[in-house]
């Protein structure tokens, strides 16, 4: 969908398809109506079987530069899988964050949360190993920052940890100082 200003925009995980061997019984029942596939590219927009034409050759590199796994930009076919998916959207995720393509110095890149930063470089890792396994992975830490919570793609220090609880729970800390704060008052002025 386009949005007023010609820009698009991300109705749903469109494409994103549960494959088979990776549906459990609770994705099934939270979203009864997905589609579970039996394989990566037996989906397609137009709903039209995908076995009865070839459109491109084996190895022919096709997607958006900046965008495409370095797999992918290698045309390496065979070594295509869900994590390829991974590192796109990991580098569309900080194009959202930065308005910067996969590669470019990020302006202003301290005031990026740390953990967003985790999850785009985590996402966009180089070696399909290292990043995250499936969309839900992925999904799941960015509900967790959303939620403020930890996030597996980084690890918190003492600090950065407190700060994140003292922002979750700002208004009952507040709240406990200043009875706190009034209870020392009260005592202060018992003793005089």
């Amino acid at each position: 969908m386009v949005g007023p200003f010609g820009e698009v925009l991300v109705m749903d995980w469109g494409l994103a398809k549960i494959l088979r061997g990776e549906v459990s019984s609770s994705m099934l029942e939270a979203d009864p109506e997905a589609t579970v596939l039996d394989k990566p590219n037996q989906a397609n927009i137009a709903g039209r079987p995908t076995e009865t034409s070839v459109v491109t050759g084996h190895g022919t590199v096709m997607g958006t530069p900046g965008y495409m796994s370095p797999e992918q930009a290698r045309g390496e076919v065979e070594h295509l899988d869900a994590r390829s998916d991974i590192y796109s959207l990991g580098a569309l995720l900080r194009f959202l964050l930065t308005g910067q393509p996969q590669g470019a110095p990020i302006p202003g890149a301290p005031r990026l949360d740390k953990s967003l930063r985790a999850i785009c470089a985590k996402a966009t890792e180089t070696a399909p190993v290292e990043r995250y396994r499936n969309v839900q992975e992925m999904a799941l830490d960015v509900s967790r920052y959303l939620d403020g919570l930890a996030v597996g793609a980084h690890r918190e220090s003492i600090f950065e940890r407190a700060g994140r609880l003292y922002g979750r729970y700002r208004f009952f800390i507040l709240l406990i100082a200043a009875y706190l704060a009034m209870r020392v008052l009260i005592l202060l002025f018992m003793h005089r």
